[in-house]
């Protein structure tokens, strides 16, 4: 590699740095060829939306290769996901593009989520998924990204300059003076910290929200003295490591590991993403409710490690033409004995259960779309529509028709 192409390099790689740190948000510098040559990226792209990316990258090269350099490029793909790009140039030679996102323009509801799933036909079994992709990206307006756009043509328009920090006396005594000691809790706070976390991690496991927030309530930590020259830093740290013993916590409770990841990644994106302590205390009240809730709708806890896979095989195969047979098959145990135990540990036939979730979900695409009867039973796993009715009438008391016009109404 030249020398120059060494500094060229070096130089981005200082810019992206610096713009992600200061932003946190996902970062991919792609050469003229849509070659990636420095990606800096936190969001992990949910698996039925990975071949969008080259697409993308061209889209991208193609507006901007004849672009100049003070030209942003804001574009948005057809999974309603926001890019800010520009241009890159080394002198009077093009290098490729910038690419800053994704965001979103409008926030990600319920019904946002199901509309990407109806028009890709992304399978309902993945919309938990799809769904904590969209709530941990970032809502932008025109404001913002108008400056973004600015802030990142100004950047990359010019060579990096490291800056270097002058400060004044007052300051330089504050720094010295500090003595961390002072600000040390009391060895019986730290026994009644410890006694409060068990407690609360006990609730989150449990899935008894209204009880860990309580708990929450009754004790605030002060960690700015863990690094003083930046107590938001020392929060972002304990945030993390609340977010870690809160994932834990759920997976004791039989939270399978992908739900796991999903919501846990989000919340590390969203800590980074803070900028008051005030934000990331409010944060960790969110963190709180969502795990609990992770546990009230998708925990196979109590049960034995064959019921466990036979749940969680459900949970993601629902919308398939599953039976007794097919899941002893998969999780490699007699049919006859699943069967037993099955029935045994959740009161219900395996049948049972999975009729249960399909009306579940059928419930929620009846709430959130326009989509037709015949339609729902299809996505939900049911080939016959009389049959679906039926089930759907035994578990809600309702037909699907009843419960789309009552739902309708109210």
């Amino acid at each position: 590699m030249k020398t120059d192409d060494k500094l060229f390099l070096n130089d981005m790689n200082q810019k992206c740095e610096l713009l992600q740190n200061l932003l946190g948000y996902d970062i991919e510098y792609i050469d003229e060829s849509n070659a990636p040559v420095l990606s800096l990226i936190k969001h992990e792209f949910p698996e039925d939306m990975q071949n969008l990316k080259p697409a993308i990258h061209t889209t991208i090269n193609e507006q901007l290769i004849n672009s100049s350099y003070d030209n942003y490029f804001f574009y948005t793909s057809p999974f309603h996901l926001a890019y800010i790009a520009v241009s890159i140039w080394c002198g009077t030679e093009y290098k490729g593009v910038l690419i800053v996102g994704p965001f979103l323009n409008n926030i990600p509801n319920n019904s946002f989520v199901q509309e990407i799933i109806n028009k890709y036909n992304i399978p309902i079994t993945k919309r938990i998924y799809i769904q904590e992709f969209y709530r941990s990206l970032t809502v932008i307006d025109y404001n913002y990204h108008k400056n973004l756009g600015n802030l990142i043509v100004n950047i990359f328009a010019n060579k990096f300059t490291s800056g270097r920090r002058v400060i004044s006396d007052n300051t330089k005594s504050v720094f010295e003076d500090y003595n961390t000691e002072k600000c040390k809790e009391p060895e019986s706070f730290i026994q009644l910290r410890y006694n409060i976390e068990k407690e609360l991690l006990h609730a989150i496991e449990k899935g008894d929200k209204e009880e860990a927030i309580k708990i929450w309530g009754r004790f605030q930590f002060n960690a700015a003295y863990r690094v003083p020259s930046n107590p938001l830093r020392a929060y972002k740290n304990l945030s993390f490591s609340a977010n870690t013993m809160f994932r834990i916590s759920i997976e004791r409770s039989g939270v399978h590991p992908i739900y796991i990841h999903n919501i846990s990644d989000k919340f590390a994106i969203l800590i980074e993403k803070a900028t008051t302590i005030t934000s990331l205390q409010n944060l960790e009240l969110v963190m709180i409710a969502e795990y609990c809730n992770a546990v009230t709708t998708l925990a196979s806890d109590g049960y034995s490690p064959i019921v466990q896979k036979a749940i969680n095989y459900i949970n993601f195969n629902f919308d398939s033409q599953i039976s007794l047979r097919s899941i002893s098959k998969c999780i490699f145990v007699n049919p006859s004995y699943l069967s037993k135990k099955f029935k045994l540990e959740t009161e219900m036939t395996i049948t049972e259960f999975i009729n249960i979730k399909r009306v579940n979900e059928a419930k929620f695409l009846i709430e959130q779309t326009n989509i037709s009867i015949t339609n729902i039973a299809h996505k939900v796993g049911f080939n016959n529509h009389n049959y679906f009715s039926t089930v759907f009438k035994k578990i809600t008391s309702f037909t699907p028709s009843e419960y789309q016009n009552s739902f309708k109404k109210a």
